[in-house]
């Protein structure tokens, strides 16, 4: 699944939509990926959360928000790799209370 904002991702999120593991860039227009990590830790604390970001030094506050580092340039198998890591051994995230 992808959205086209983080916006839209949390609007994916509130809708109470299955997610297994979210990838976010961190440079992106109007809310950067550490902002919508902690978000989405906000609505959802156990779901896993990877960022992806061709900075070397990873923004504050990242390493106690998201659960794994994708540095850019990446390939399909780092990809991979580090998604089946974030989400080895955890179910997925049940939808919040409330939603339908």
């Amino acid at each position: 699944m992808e959205a086209g904002s983080g916006a839209d991702a949390l609007a994916i999120l509130d809708a109470g939509t299955p997610i297994d593991v979210v990838l976010t860039d961190q440079a992106m227009p109007g809310m950067t990926g550490l902002q919508l990590a902690q978000a989405v830790r906000a609505r959802r604390p156990r779901l896993p959360l990877v960022l992806a970001t061709g900075y070397a030094e990873l923004p504050e506050g990242a390493e106690a928000t998201v659960d794994a580092r994708l540095a850019k340039p990446f390939g399909q198998d780092e990809l991979m790799r580090v998604l089946s890591r974030v989400a080895r051994g955890t179910e997925q995230e049940a939808p919040p209370p409330g939603a339908a």
